[in-house]
């Protein structure tokens, strides 16, 4: 039987889920998967354990619209005042107290001027600390660890670049329950240029109490952002913060029994990693052995279900194509 779906969903995803994903996947070579299989963990790294030199490690621009700001905040902030509907947020509670003092007919006049000069002075400030903002966020983000998914299988250049040249393996993990750490993945953002630390969207929802700015979606897009040059991995990540131990490279964190249901096999496997990885693997309840197989009509790859007829001490383990 060949497995396609890769996108199956779980209706158990708790509210707060970033994702519904029901797997994701690992790639990795054969000794690298004896020793996960062996140890029941997956390695969480900091930025410097990865193969991008740009990967959590590089300064956000700030560009903002300066007319499309006023433009927008100025209009939906006088509406608040005139319908008499403000944000308890709303960052400008100051200024529309101080109109509420001037009569009526030079309030939208004089709250427009204001507002405009004020917007101009707070993204100049921002501009101005803009540098230090960055050497106060490095040694912060730097220690963030993460753990690197997949939502495809059948990546050639992954299966190339993460799995022995198709003599590894890929694991396939699965949300278990509604506490799985795996519904945190979110999926990275591949760009041709930097995000800007805040667009001028956000700048708009924070004037206008819409959604304020927080220092975690600088960081948000600084662990999930990534060049173009790297999107045929479709990657997914989970961020783990600092950790146990802050300052460690990496951590090695458990999975569940429940939570790896998959080993797909490369081409070029060998048996005696087959025999060890499907014995260490054997301990999970629910795992199921596959094949990547070349695909007859084309250059893409294949994956079929297949059965295991496991031996005893010393004996061949035979597989065959599955049709369950």
């Amino acid at each position: 039987m060949e497995y396609t779906n890769f996108d199956v969903t779980a209706d158990w995803a708790p509210s707060f889920a970033m994702n519904d994903r029901l797997h994701f996947f690992k790639y990795m070579s054969a000794a690298t998967a004896k020793i996960v299989l062996n140890a029941g963990t997956l390695r969480w790294s900091r930025s410097v354990m990865l193969n991008d030199p740009f990967d959590m490690q590089f300064d956000l621009p700030l560009h903002p619209d300066r007319v499309a700001i006023k433009e927008e905040a100025t209009k939906a902030c006088w509406e608040q005042f005139a319908n008499g509907v403000i944000p308890p947020t709303s960052p400008l509670l100051d200024a529309f107290k101080l109109t509420r003092q001037l009569p009526t007919r030079l309030q939208e006049t004089r709250f427009k001027e204001t507002l405009s000069t004020a917007i101009d002075a707070w993204i100049d400030r921002m501009g101005a600390t803009l540098p230090q903002m960055h050497l106060d966020a490095k040694p912060f983000v730097s220690d963030f660890k993460i753990l690197s998914l997949t939502v495809r299988p059948d990546i050639p250049t992954m299966w190339s670049h993460y799995a022995d040249s198709y003599r590894g393996v890929v694991l396939r993990f699965r949300s278990a329950d509604s506490n799985s750490p795996f519904f945190m993945a979110k999926p990275v953002n591949y760009v041709d240029e930097l995000p800007d630390l805040y667009s001028t969207q956000e700048l708009i929802d924070h004037i206008t109490a819409v959604k304020p700015m927080t220092s975690r979606m600088v960081v948000d897009k600084i662990i999930y952002t990534k060049s173009m040059h790297w999107s045929y991995e479709q990657e997914w990540r989970i961020s783990l913060g600092s950790g146990r131990e802050k300052h460690a490279q990496y951590e090695d964190q458990y999975f569940g029994l429940e939570e790896l249901d998959g080993v797909i096999f490369g081409l070029g496997t060998s048996e005696a990693d087959r025999a060890v990885i499907t014995m260490l693997a054997g301990k999970h309840p629910q795992i199921k052995f596959m094949q990547l197989t070349r695909r007859a009509d084309g250059f893409g790859l294949t994956i079929d279900v297949i059965k295991c007829a496991r031996g005893t001490h010393g004996k061949r383990v035979r597989w065959a194509r599955s049709n369950d």
